[in-house]
């Protein structure tokens, strides 16, 4: 990625995330350009069917005269912020996580696909995208006034609940590899007592 676009205030944050975020969580990625087949399956391709339902769903209201009562732009500043406030605490959670645990993620990542910076990439960039998705909705509020703008509103918003959707995955996932880990260390203990009592017989 060129330096002068990482360099573009909020702009260039956002990019940065998103090419990792496309990278896989890849730090390389955070100055070198994603691969195009990553783009595609990581981002185009949900964009494009978000886009699709937005048009779609967004056309079916427009005929029926609720598009306007809809009010996309309040859905995006009422929920946005609650979601964005309980991302940035889980995330907080990150660096609280056992060095252990982190370390098993990296070693089951080619089972699992989920790794210890895969997973912080996939929490990164939906925040960001949150946050600049509150910021969007309201210049889309204030420059525009047709049905275009109930468009794009319905598709930020729309977009924004697909990321949290994968955020709560990542949060899962990570729940597991600890449950999973948690399991083995006392089965690895009842076997250890086991041993000790036919030892002692």
């Amino acid at each position: 990625m060129p330096r002068w676009l990482r360099g573009i205030p909020i702009l260039g944050v956002f990019l940065r995330y998103l090419n990792l975020y496309v990278g896989r969580g890849e730090t390389k990625y955070l100055v070198k350009m994603a691969p195009l087949d990553l783009w595609l399956d990581r981002f185009v391709v949900p964009v494009a069917i978000i886009a699709g339902l937005t048009s779609v769903g967004g056309l079916y209201l427009h005929m029926t005269g609720d598009l306007d009562r809809l009010d996309s732009h309040g859905l995006v500043s009422s929920v946005f912020p609650s979601l964005l406030g309980f991302g940035i605490g889980v995330f907080a959670l990150i660096f609280v996580l056992p060095d252990d645990l982190m370390g098993a993620l990296d070693k089951r990542r080619a089972k699992s696909g989920l790794g210890s910076s895969m997973m912080i990439s996939d929490m990164a960039y939906p925040l960001v995208y949150l946050a600049l998705g509150i910021v969007v909705s309201a210049v889309l509020e204030l420059l525009i006034s047709s049905p275009v703008k109930d468009f794009l509103q319905l598709f930020v918003f729309l977009y924004g609940l697909t990321l949290v959707s994968d955020l709560i995955g990542v949060i899962a996932a990570a729940a597991l590899a600890a449950r999973f880990k948690k399991t083995k260390r006392h089965a690895s203990s009842d076997r250890q007592k086991l041993l000790s009592r036919i030892r002692r017989k």
